[in-house]
């Protein structure tokens, strides 16, 4: 009881577990291999120092969709890579892809432009 003192009582706690407790169990998203179903296959792109969406997850979505070669790895930080002017590696691989829908070369990584780089 001491530790939430200072964010409720007690009793005002117990109400809200249980009151959460009372949600239906949510249904499972369903991800499948959709590798043969696509013309196109699907590009992702993960940071691995991202704390929103860690690498490790991109490359589990990577696995459920069956696109396991179309995933790059920055190699540095931060969360959203597209659009941004310090990330020239990314934005080829995007622009590629979108406006010619090349993929790289499986296993592609691009590096953080070295502290203080223009």
């Amino acid at each position: 009881g001491a530790t939430y003192e200072r964010f409720t009582s007690a009793p005002r706690l117990a109400f809200l577990v249980s009151d959460c407790m009372a949600w239906p169990a949510a249904d499972t998203p369903t991800i499948r291999n959709v590798q043969r179903e696509l013309k196109t296959p699907i590009l992702l792109i993960g940071s691995e120092f991202d704390t929103d969406a860690p690498f490790p997850w991109t490359k589990r979505m990577a696995t459920a969709l069956g696109m396991d070669d179309t995933v790059v790895r920055y190699a540095g930080g931060g969360h959203v890579l597209s659009g941004r002017s310090d990330l020239p590696c990314i934005t080829r691989i995007i622009d590629a892809y979108l406006f010619d829908l090349t993929l790289p070369a499986p296993g592609t990584v691009c590096a953080a432009a070295p502290f203080g780089a223009p």
